[in-house]
């Protein structure tokens, strides 16, 4: 009997006394078999929506509009989104079960076979939550398209599944039009990714997307600039750009206001940490005296334990050293002054210049902002180095060393890391 054959039927059990076995010939419909295949992407859907839940209450309830502190959202994984919500659509999804049926039918034994001895490549069937694996499948499907039309001419179970003009053109399009997202992808997985790189890539994307003007690529388009209000409006995002002249003549006045405020922030915020370190390193020359004279004090004396318990207290609360205001305004005015030069004074540069190299030039002509630069751009665009990392553990944590302890296995995969990034210097 063929697989296929086998595989249409389902066996049920009567409740008889002789526990027979009956055979359902029941043939499903299009809806039907549409209902089956979508099952899995419901959940995937929901899984999604969580998610967005989760990350939305978190940036709203973060950080307040002093702070330098801001988080950002990966943008490989914001541009994912965009990607399913585009294939969500209703003519999108009927489009991708046919292909994801044929590619079912192709999957089996006789099949897999006959590609093989044809010296092929066996195709491919997508997972939603595995990157721009749906176009792979798209581009497996019309590389055997030749395949599959002679294969069709005499299997007519093949023929009934196999996709008809219109289809194969639509596919075509689709693959088009992922196309650009996928190659931004990729470029977002890189590990010395800044985030004015990644805003480069995503502007290529876009234009790319747009340059294509079919309906699938409008309805993409859509969605990513729906996508990236959560990004770009990410004051964090906006300094980085503001202190690139590759992009930052893409900002307006009021984004590069809203930069420079940021900037002088974290300006000021550094030269406190940096004062506050020069203070620790001579303070503990005089607490050596101190702690020979304290340790004469009795150690039941009541009020050296009040006075002890709130030095601890305050040193619990205290994170940041608190710069004399009048000597805050100076920093402020300084870096203030720098920028506003920077913002007039700094032609604009080409794309493919290093951004990295650049401000590394400037550190004898403009020390303070390229230390700045330095701290802005140090900044992760997304989370790809930390996943890189937990796949990692595949190599330390095998099915031969499951008993190893969570903190060895820390130490490890951190030596590992370590030495990745030697070999790569």
């Amino acid at each position: 009997m063929d697989i296929a054959e086998s595989e249409a039927g389902s066996i049920i059990e009567t409740e008889d006394d002789n526990s027979e076995f009956e055979l359902d010939q029941t043939v499903l419909d299009d809806d039907q078999i549409t209902k089956l295949l979508n099952e899995h992407d419901d959940t995937v859907d929901k899984d999604y929506e969580q998610s967005e839940f989760i990350i939305n209450n978190f940036e709203s309830q973060s950080f307040s509009d002093n702070s330098i502190f801001s988080g950002i959202r990966c943008v490989a994984h914001t541009l994912q989104l965009a990607v399913i919500d585009c294939l969500k659509d209703d003519d999108i999804t009927k489009l991708l079960n046919k292909v994801r049926f044929l590619v079912k039918r192709l999957r089996n034994q006789t099949y897999t076979y006959l590609i093989k001895k044809e010296k092929l490549k066996l195709p491919i069937l997508d997972c939603l939550t595995r990157w721009h694996s749906t176009l792979d499948m798209l581009e497996r499907i019309l590389y055997l398209k030749e395949f599959i039309k002679n294969m069709s001419a005499n299997d007519h179970k093949l023929k009934k599944v196999n996709l008809n003009h219109s289809d194969w053109e639509k596919v075509e399009t689709l693959s088009k039009t992922l196309l650009p997202s996928k190659i931004c992808t990729k470029k977002l997985q890189y590990e010395q990714l800044t985030l004015t790189d990644f805003y480069g890539a995503w502007i290529t994307c876009k234009l790319q997307t747009d340059a294509l003007n079919t309906s699938i690529s409008k309805k993409l388009l859509q969605h990513i600039v729906d996508r990236e209000k959560h990004i770009m409006d990410n004051k964090v995002l906006l300094g980085a750009i503001f202190l690139d002249p590759r992009y930052k003549i893409t900002l307006n006045e009021d984004k590069c206001n809203t930069a420079i405020e940021h900037l002088i922030k974290v300006w000021v915020h550094l030269k406190g940490v940096e004062l506050k370190n020069n203070i620790q390193e001579t303070t503990p020359n005089i607490e050596d005296g101190q702690e020979s004279s304290n340790s004469s004090t009795d150690s039941t004396d009541e009020l050296e334990k009040f006075l002890q318990n709130k030095d601890n207290k305050n040193d619990s609360v205290s994170f940041d050293f608190n710069i004399p205001n009048s000597q805050t305004s100076t920093i402020a005015t300084r870096i203030e002054t720098l920028l506003k030069s920077y913002h007039i004074d700094q032609n604009r540069l080409n794309y493919k210049v290093n951004i990295l190299q650049f401000w590394k030039t400037m550190e004898a002509s403009n020390p303070e902002l390229s230390q700045l630069a330095k701290v802005v751009f140090s900044v992760p665009a997304t989370q790809v180095s930390v996943e890189r990392l937990f796949s990692g553990l595949k190599f330390l944590l095998s099915p031969y060393r499951s008993n190893i302890s969570s903190k060895n296995l820390e130490n490890q995969l951190l030596i590992r890391t370590n030495r990745l990034f030697n070999n790569k210097n």
